[in-house]
């Protein structure tokens, strides 16, 4: 099994709920969340790969690889996001320190200049062919990819594809969905 952690997703979200060092309380999400994913350490799978991904890291030395293509294609690409709180500026500024924290710990750390990390997210998913996967986001994008081999921890729920439906509240989409098919 490996689990994805969308990391600035991880630490932004942390750094907004958290007064902790940000390292240390990253690191202690993510291993309540192994405990969501895998609650019985007797019957964790013995080859599960916790990664967290990253969004490239932005440096005034190279700002053409900086940030992800789409914003060099679309200048205002998430321009009408609102500005981060300086808690949370404060923490993605510890990234590496975090990525350093983590990989202390065994768990492993991607990040590709011009790529944002659910893209990279999405790539690893469809490399993972016969391999489950569990991706660790709020990010409501990623739940287009639930199915019976991915699923989704978001808001510390489960959401994979037997659950999807109840999830979000559509129960009874697919039979109806099917009903006006086959009319």
């Amino acid at each position: 099994m490996i689990i994805l952690f969308d990391g600035l997703n991880i630490v932004c979200n942390v750094a907004s709920y958290n007064a902790e060092e940000t390292a240390e309380a990253t690191l202690k999400e993510a291993c309540a969340i192994l405990d969501l994913a895998c609650p019985d350490i007797n019957h964790r799978p013995n080859h599960y790969t916790p990664v967290f991904v990253w969004d490239p890291t932005k440096t005034s030395t190279n700002p053409e690889k900086d940030g992800c293509v789409r914003k060099h294609i679309l200048p205002t690409y998430k321009a009408n996001r609102r500005q981060k709180h300086a808690k949370i500026v404060e923490a993605i500024s510890q990234k590496s320190h975090i990525k350093d924290y983590l990989s202390l710990y065994g768990i492993k750390n991607i990040e590709q200049s011009g790529l944002e990390a659910d893209d990279l997210i999405a790539f690893i998913c469809k490399l993972a062919k016969n391999k489950p996967v569990v991706i660790v986001s709020e990010d409501k994008d990623f739940l287009q990819l639930v199915d019976p081999r991915i699923s989704v921890i978001r808001n510390n729920a489960w959401i994979a594809e037997h659950n999807f439906h109840q999830h979000m509240g559509l129960n009874s989409c697919r039979n109806s969905c099917t009903n006006l098919c086959v009319l």
